[in-house]
């Protein structure tokens, strides 16, 4: 009787360890479109950009083709990639260049340095943002471009170093940007919200955080986002305050942690009207 007990026990780990890698295997794998939806009266007609961030070197499908053809379907006037398409120190360029220019065919795409590419610590990083420049992707570095009223602003990871740097390069940018045009930031990492709010951008786009990792069900509260810690503040979705929506992306890939609970990766789709 004992015996069968144990044997009951050990079926019931099994089962238990298999749905648990399922489900695990699935979280990680599997990418959902998040759509917002936004109003504006600044640029004077409906727009869709379409934001990711933090792929580190996956591919999703040979050659990327099942996220190039997600974005496609989203039919998008612009694409923003708020940084972490590599994954140092383990780049291979030659996947992220085709990523990057495929974006580039489908319309206009913008692109910031995160952490794991930024030329200061990765070596690599130099030939990537050369390489997907002759393809056509708009690579901001600490600048903006201005495309029918919309200001494309985007800084550099390596000068997010503290709020007094990230406030004075901020407020430099927008200086030479059109007062009345509509003001979307590029940026890698969201802690620095009170600043990006007091400045008046119109929409941040950001990532670096993962989604937190375990993200509590039906809730905003998640386990650990870099740059933040435990219990972060700003993991995934909208945050709103004084006429500044961020989104913050829950990214495509993993660095250190390959690790997703109730946390998918995604597509980020926002309409703006």
């Amino acid at each position: 009787m004992e015996k069968v007990k144990l044997k009951i026990v050990f079926l019931a780990l099994v089962i238990l360890a298999i749905a648990l890698l399922s489900y695990l295997t699935y979280e990680h794998n599997s990418v959902c479109i998040k759509e917002h939806k936004l109003r504006n009266k600044k640029i004077g007609k409906k727009i869709k950009i379409v934001h990711i961030s933090d792929v580190h070197d996956r591919v999703f499908g040979k050659n990327n083709l099942g996220i190039i053809e997600k974005i496609k379907k989203q039919n998008p006037d612009y694409i923003a990639v708020t940084g972490d398409v590599l994954d140092n120190p383990h780049s291979d360029i030659k996947p992220m260049v085709f990523l990057m220019g495929e974006l580039s065919k489908i319309t206009k795409t913008f692109y910031v340095t995160g952490n794991h590419d930024d030329p200061i610590t990765n070596p690599l990083a130099d030939n990537f943002m050369e390489e997907i420049e002759s393809k056509g992707v708009i690579v901001l570095n600490h600048e903006s471009k201005v495309v029918n009223n919309i200001s494309f602003i985007g800084i550099e990871d390596n000068l997010l170093s503290d709020k007094e740097t990230v406030n004075g390069n901020l407020k430099n940018i927008i200086s030479n940007c059109p007062a009345n045009s509509y003001k979307v930031l590029l940026i890698h990492e969201p802690q620095f919200f009170d600043i990006y709010v007091n400045n008046k951008v119109d929409l941040v786009l950001t990532g670096h955080t993962h989604g937190g990792f375990l993200r509590v069900p039906f809730s905003r509260y998640a386990l650990y986002a870099p740059g933040q810690g435990l219990f972060p503040k700003y993991t995934k979705g909208i945050y709103k305050e004084d006429g500044t929506t961020m989104i913050v992306n829950a990214g495509l890939g993993a660095s250190v942690l390959p690790i997703r609970v109730n946390n998918r990766p995604e597509v980020v789709s926002i309409s703006i009207d």
